[in-house]
């Protein structure tokens, strides 16, 4: 039972870490490739681009909810004999609350959520109880008292896009180098990364900064930072944080891959279990719709030859 209730304004504006009152016309248009021409002049076209922020980033996300979820909404609607679907909320990006908001104890759709802390702490979203019952807290790696979002796949041209260079330019395990490697920009900083303290403090605290800087002179693990995102320098006390960027075939060279969580799930990490190096990373914090949190280490997988 809901003891307290809370009025939320939530407009149809697309943009980034915000709450968004879905509106398949502005989910439409917003998921449109042509939309950056702007060769539409109409009253309601320019209605319908003033509730668009960051069109380039956020364009994969409309296009996603509008060939997927849009689909399922309206099909509710269906169900209901032409009766109106509920509400639908969104969230796009990265934060992991919403801005303005916080974090929103009422059903919404993101790309990801915090991962359980264990394997039977999914049986709150999983069991048949949980459509008959009051929607439980799970024990998450970041809380035990904030409700979870629901995961839809989401940005799935950055997550899965390179999926299919796998098979294009893999290379076989016995022709692998003993290596391992990294490479993603300083993502994650949003938890770490404190002003007041120095630059070498900084990157101690922020996992791939650490694991680069910790690693400059390895002849093992070749780690380097695409981007420091303008936080910390490239180069910091003679250790070299930015490295050159490296195609996925040329980083499947090696037997090992190495995979960071920045603000969320790490993007790569898709392609990277679909390739035959091995994958090293710490347990996850985030889940997505790959389920990276049901992932079991020291277990590999091995696809039959047909």
């Amino acid at each position: 039972m809901i003891n307290e209730t809370s009025v939320m304004e939530i407009d149809s504006v697309v943009t980034p870490d915000m709450l968004l009152l879905m509106d398949d016309e502005t989910i439409e248009h917003c998921a449109l490739s042509e939309f950056d021409e702007k060769t539409e002049t109409d009253a309601r076209a320019l209605e319908l681009e003033s509730r668009i922020e960051f069109r380039h980033n956020m364009r994969m996300y409309c296009h996603d909810v509008k060939t997927s979820f849009l689909t399922a909404w309206k099909h509710v609607q269906w169900e209901n004999e032409g009766k109106e679907s509920p509400p639908a909320l969104l969230q796009f990006g990265d934060n992991k609350d919403s801005h303005v908001f916080g974090p929103v104890n009422v059903p919404l759709i993101k790309k990801f959520r915090s991962s359980v802390s264990g394997p039977g702490d999914l049986e709150a979203v999983t069991s048949k109880k949980c459509y008959d019952t009051p929607r439980d807290m799970m024990k998450t790696a970041h809380a035990v008292d904030v409700f979870q979002p629901i995961i839809w796949k989401l940005a799935t041209h950055r997550h899965y896009e390179k999926l299919y260079e796998v098979y294009e330019t893999d290379t076989p395990w016995e022709d692998k180098r003993d290596c391992g490697i990294f490479r993603g920009q300083l993502t994650g900083s949003r938890d770490g990364y404190d002003k007041t303290l120095s630059d070498e403090e900084n990157c101690l605290r922020l996992k791939r900064c650490r694991l680069v800087y910790n690693h400059g002179n390895s002849t093992l693990i070749d780690a380097g930072l695409t981007s420091t995102r303008g936080r910390l320098p490239d180069v910091l006390n003679g250790v070299t944080l930015v490295g050159e960027k490296i195609d996925i075939g040329d980083i499947m060279k090696c037997k090992g891959i190495i995979m960071i969580e920045g603000n969320d799930v790490a993007s790569g990490l898709k392609w990277a279990l679909l390739s035959q190096s091995v994958v090293l990373m710490s347990a996850p914090k985030h889940t997505s719709w790959a389920m990276e949190e049901l992932l079991k280490p020291w277990v590999v997988r091995i696809e039959p030859h047909m």
